[in-house]
């Protein structure tokens, strides 16, 4: 999976990183600070590619030929977003709000050279069980997931032997004889028992970790 530019990811998250090297095995990285505020008159389902845009305008044009990718995910529950926890207590008041509810993961990406700008987001739907007090108290004490919106992982709560890819994705991979870069993206899952399992998901497991690597690698390969 070469391509033939350069690729700059402007990401500080480490599940970010791991995933695009399933499909661009060299590339550089860059970070800027850029304040994730937004009008509050934009849709909740917009506001994840209106991210990865402000991202991308932080940096200066790329004259190189490179391909910068900016990214951000939002959990939105009865539409309203949630955002990374401050504390114990907000991340036990996020995933009570979960608990037993289906929720959508939306992830927007923008790519940007010199020249040109695609931006393009990704929906998954996430279903939770029904978590106790305890549980959630118990989540939060092993994870400490106030790096993670919604202040869940998926890759600490999915159920083994899960099929990880949607059909879409199974779909293109079988198609352009891509399928064995799905070993090396199912490395990155967690080796304890999780504390709980997340039901099921409908749409792309690698979005709610923050990056469609195969919606990103087809958007990729046309710009």
């Amino acid at each position: 999976m070469n391509f033939s530019r350069p690729i700059i990811l402007a990401s500080k998250s480490p599940r970010r990183r791991s995933l695009l090297k399933a499909i661009v095995p060299s590339f550089k990285t860059q970070t800027k600070e850029v304040p994730e505020d937004y009008p509050n008159t934009l849709k909740p389902t917009a506001v994840a590619s209106f991210l990865a845009q402000k991202k991308a305008s932080a940096f200066p044009p790329q004259q190189d030929g490179s391909i910068l990718v900016t990214a951000d995910t939002t959990v939105i529950h009865e539409n309203k977003i949630l955002g990374k926890p401050r504390d114990e207590s907000e991340a036990r008041e996020m995933l009570s709000v979960l608990s037993g509810t289906v929720h959508d993961v939306n992830t927007g990406i923008c790519l940007t050279s010199h020249d040109k700008q695609v931006t393009f987001d990704e929906v998954t739907k996430v279903y939770f069980q029904t978590l106790t007090d305890q549980v959630i108290c118990d989540y939060i004490s092993t994870f400490r997931p106030f790096d993670k919106a919604g202040a869940y992982g998926i890759q600490e709560c999915i159920k083994p032997g899960t099929n990880l890819l949607s059909d879409a994705e199974d779909q293109y991979l079988r198609e352009n004889s891509l399928t064995n870069f799905y070993k090396e993206v199912t490395a990155h899952l967690s080796p304890n028992p999780p504390v709980f399992y997340i039901d099921r998901i409908e749409g792309s497991y690698f979005n709610v970790m923050g990056l469609p690597i195969v919606r990103l690698y087809q958007e990729l390969v046309k710009f």
